[in-house]
This record gives C-alpha cells, structure tokens and sequence, in this order.
C-alpha cells in the first residue's frame, strides 16, 4: 500500500486510476483493499463503470 500512497500524493495517479488496483469479486488481484483505498484517498470506494 505504501507504494500507491505515495504514487497518490506525487499526483502521478488519481482516484480513478487507483480504482483498478482494488480488490474486488471482478479483480480478484487487485493490489489493496477497499478500505486501503479509502485510507489513501480519502474517497469512498465506488467501482467505476465502464
């Protein structure tokens, strides 16, 4: 996780990017938890669709 925190806070990704790294019943390899996500955001975990 510490990987994509500090990926988030140099702004090289955004929210939307770091959605594709949570795990999730469709991305069952994902990189972090949604509660990670929300950690690292500050954003709720709503999976985007496409």
């Amino acid at each position: 996780m510490d990987f994509w925190k500090m990926c988030f806070d140099m702004k090289v990704i955004d929210a939307d990017f770091l959605r594709q790294a949570v795990i999730t019943d469709t991305n069952k390899f994902g990189d972090i938890t949604v509660d990670q996500f929300k950690e690292i955001t500050g954003e709720d975990f709503i999976k985007a669709t496409s």
